[in-house]
């Protein structure tokens, strides 16, 4: 008996500390009385909104997991409330490392391999969008920024055994994109009516409501506006959302620059709208031709033309320059440097990268160039009163 007291009596002791140390580690309790989510894109709460993102303390942090990637709730001690979208992988005790190659150093066939990877990584794409909407004169999107978020702070509320010792076992800073959290999104996904006006398909012309013409016209500015991030996200309609007051928003552009700097031809598909406009279900592949929208906001080409102009003048002052100059605001610029990309060698050996962040600016410019040559075999067949509209 005497043994076993000591060996109980041990254990007894030994659980009792289990116990207290697990209790330290749990999460702490946090209480922000009123919450704070973001209304209308054409409100005034901008600066509000980008004052707190960039200046405000973090009251806690949610995790959770909707979609392709993942996701936290961030709530500032303020009440605001974003989501935060990871930029970068987290391996638990290191954070990963990747070889940052000169695209111009890789050969054509390299090159054309280049593909976003780790899609649960997004954040970086939402930012650069964000200032690409903007200097467009889009204004689609709620402010976007990125930030940096100490591990105890990140994993502080979830009681799970990986985030408990994330949270316990050393710390690191998590890069992230903040994006306001929008409450009462409207799915606002464009019928076939609204495809067929914007092929111009015969017996189609522009809706006489201002309503429905405007609407046609945010759809056209929608497309416009992925295909010039390379995002091809648009063919699903989880995308297709309206704000509180009925805005067509540029929702999500975690997949933006999936093709790396530069398009493909292929890519001017993304101008064919959602796969029921293509005749195809969600899972099914997309057919091999397409109908791309040839009905265009005449205001929205008058300004990517002047854009295009000026860069072509004067290529210091091109879209890509005055992105990278926008771009210096964020505490994470330039961004690009932050993407993942799988190119194939030469040698048959795929390598996760990143790529030095110049030429995506560049890209931005010839990108351009593959919707101005677009509109203009619009106008060729079927006449500038007809694709430039007032909308």
């Amino acid at each position: 008996w005497g043994a076993c007291e000591v060996v109980c009596g041990g254990s007894i002791v030994g659980a009792v500390a289990l116990l207290s140390l697990l209790a330290l580690m749990q999460p702490p309790e946090h209480r922000v009385t009123e919450w704070r989510t973001f209304g209308a894109v054409t409100g005034n709460a901008h600066k509000e909104w980008l004052d707190v993102l960039h200046n405000g303390t973090i009251s806690h942090v949610n995790f959770f997991h909707k979609g392709l990637a993942k996701k936290y709730q961030v709530i500032f001690e303020s009440g605001h409330v974003a989501a935060a979208k990871p930029i970068e992988p987290d391996y638990f005790l290191s954070p990963s490392s990747y070889r940052t190659v000169n695209y111009n150093s890789l050969s054509s066939k390299e090159r054309y391999s280049i593909r976003r990877t780790e899609w649960e990584y997004q954040g970086f794409s939402e930012i650069v969008a964000y200032h690409l909407d903007k200097l467009l004169g889009f204004e689609r999107k709620p402010p976007i920024v990125g930030a940096v978020i100490d591990s105890k702070t990140l994993y502080e509320t979830d009681d799970t055994w990986g985030a408990t010792f994330r949270r316990n076992l050393g710390r690191f800073s998590a890069k992230m994109a903040l994006v306001p959290w929008m409450e009462d999104l409207k799915r606002s996904i464009p019928s076939l009516d609204v495809r067929d006006t914007l092929i111009i398909a015969p017996g189609h012309p522009l809706p006489k409501d201002k309503v429905d013409l405007k609407y046609v016209g945010d759809v056209s500015d929608k497309l416009v506006f992925d295909f010039l991030i390379d995002d091809h996200d648009t063919q699903g309609v989880q995308n297709w959302k309206a704000d509180i007051a009925s805005q067509l928003l540029h929702w999500d552009s975690g997949l933006g620059w999936r093709d790396g700097p530069f398009s493909h031809r292929r890519c001017l598909d993304i101008l064919c709208g959602t796969k029921e406009w293509k005749g195809v279900t969600h899972w099914e592949p997309n057919p091999s031709t397409c109908d791309r929208i040839c009905r265009f906001r005449k205001s929205t080409i008058k300004r990517v033309h002047k854009w295009w102009q000026e860069g072509d003048e004067h290529p210091s002052k091109s879209v890509g320059e005055a992105l990278k100059k926008s771009l210096a605001q964020d505490k994470l610029q330039p961004l690009f440097h932050l993407g993942i990309f799988r190119y194939k060698k030469d040698s048959g050996r795929e390598e996760d990268v990143h790529l030095e962040p110049e030429v995506f600016f560049d890209g931005l410019q010839k990108r351009m160039r593959m919707l101005l040559d677009h509109v203009e075999g619009c106008v060729e067949t079927h006449g500038a009163e007809n694709v430039l509209a007032s909308m």
